[in-house]
C-alpha cells in the first residue's frame, strides 16, 4: 500500500493566516495604512511643495510692494524638513546623546510640514511669541500628528537664530495596548514642545536641527510619549 502524503490546507483569510502563522512565528504585523489626519498632512505638504514657484512669485510680489512684510500680511515663514521618528532621547534614567538611527517603538521617517503666523498683538504680554500650525506624516504608516503652537524666537538680522515652542498636538497612533509594534501614548491630545536651532542666510532662508516631544504628562496611566528630530529649511518673508 503505497504511502498517503498529505498537503496541508491554505489559509482562506487574514484570521486564518494569522492562527496558522502563531504556531511558528512568522507572523509579521503590517504598518497600518495612513488615516485621515496623514492624508490631509500629505496633501497639504504636496500643495506645499508643488506650489513653490506660485509662492515665490507671490512673495516677490509682496516684498515689491513691502519689503521685508509678511506674505499676506500675516505669514511670516514657511518651511518643511525630514524628521526620524520616535527616537530614544536622552532622559535623567539614560543620558547619552540622542541617536537619530535607533528608534524606541517605531521607526520610519516623517515628512515635516509648517506655516509660521506673525505675532497678533495681543501677545506681546508674554513676549510676543508667533503661532503657527503644521504637521508630520509617517513614511511607514505609524504615528502621524498634527499641531498648534506658540514659538519663541531669539535671532539676529542673519546668522543664528534659537526657538522654542509649546503647544499641543492630535494624533493617530494608539492608546495602549500596542507594545511592541506601536507606542501606547495614552490620550488622543498631547502637549507638544521642543526646540529649534539653525542659521540664517542670504536674509530669508534657514537651515535648522529641529527637536520635538509629544506626551500627556502624565493625564493617562499610558504616557510613553514620543521624541522626533531632523533637519529643517525655512523661508521667512518678514525680515
Amino acid at each position: 500500500m503505497k504511502p498517503v502524503h498529505t498537503v496541508p490546507a491554505l489559509p482562506l483569510n487574514d484570521r486564518d493566516a494569522k492562527r496558522c502563522g502563531a504556531q511558528d512565528g512568522l507572523v509579521r504585523k503590517r504598518p497600518r495604512a495612513p488615516g485621515w489626519p496623514c492624508r490631509l498632512l500629505l496633501a497639504v505638504l504636496l500643495a506645499v511643495l508643488t506650489g513653490r514657484g506660485w509662492l515665490q512669485t507671490a512673495a516677490a510680489r509682496d516684498v515689491a510692494e513691502d519689503p521685508g512684510g509678511p506674505l499676506w500680511g500675516v505669514i511670516s515663514e514657511l518651511r518643511g524638513g525630514v524628521l526620524a521618528h520616535d527616537v530614544v532621547f536622552p532622559s535623567t534614567r539614560n543620558l547619552n546623546a540622542p541617536n537619530p538611527f535607533h528608534h524606541h517603538f517605531e521607526r520610519g521617517v516623517n515628512l515635516n510640514a509648517e506655516v509660521v503666523f506673525v505675532s497678533p498683538r495681543f501677545l506681546h504680554v508674554i513676549l510676543s511669541p508667533r503661532p503657527r500650525v503644521g504637521g508630520s506624516v509617517n513614511t511607514l504608516g505609524y504615528t502621524s500628528n498634527a499641531y498648534v503652537d506658540l514659538d519663541w524666537r531669539w535671532q539676529l538680522a542673519v546668522g543664528p537664530f534659537f526657538e522654542g515652542f509649546l503647544g499641543v498636538a492630535v494624533h493617530d497612533g494608539k492608546l495602549r495596548n500596542a507594545n511592541p509594534e506601536f507606542a501606547e501614548l495614552g490620550t488622543r491630545f498631547l502637549f507638544h514642545i521642543g526646540l529649534e536651532a539653525g542659521f540664517r542666510f542670504f536674509d530669508r532662508h534657514g537651515l535648522s536641527l529641529f527637536w520635538e516631544h509629544m506626551s500627556n504628562s502624565a493625564l493617562s496611566n499610558k504616557n510613553q510619549g514620543m521624541d522626533s528630530t531632523g533637519i529643517r529649511y525655512g523661508y521667512r518673508f518678514e525680515k
